[in-house]
């Protein structure tokens, strides 16, 4: 079994040894390198989704905040029905 002591391989590194790889991404991201520069990373499923969820919640923070910025005048729910003919 390759040593996968360090947190990331070379792509070489890690396409000869990948299932050792992979194992070591249970642990913790394993990150692949070309060049001296990361270009991948290898990571769970259940730390993707949770960093998809993250960044997602974050975009919305942010949007909030963004609406909550805006000094533009609001328009009441009621006026929305009326408007659509649904009051």
């Amino acid at each position: 079994m390759y040593n996968l002591d360090m947190k990331e391989l070379t792509s070489s590194n890690a396409r000869e040894h990948f299932s050792d790889a992979l194992a070591a991404s249970v642990r913790e991201p394993v990150f692949i390198t070309r060049h001296g520069k990361r270009v991948a990373a290898l990571v769970t499923p259940q730390f993707y989704e949770r960093a998809i969820e993250a960044l997602e919640g974050a975009e919305d923070i942010a949007a909030a905040h963004a609406a909550l910025a805006d000094d533009a005048p609001s328009v009441s729910w009621a006026a929305v029905r009326a408007d659509l003919g649904l009051a």
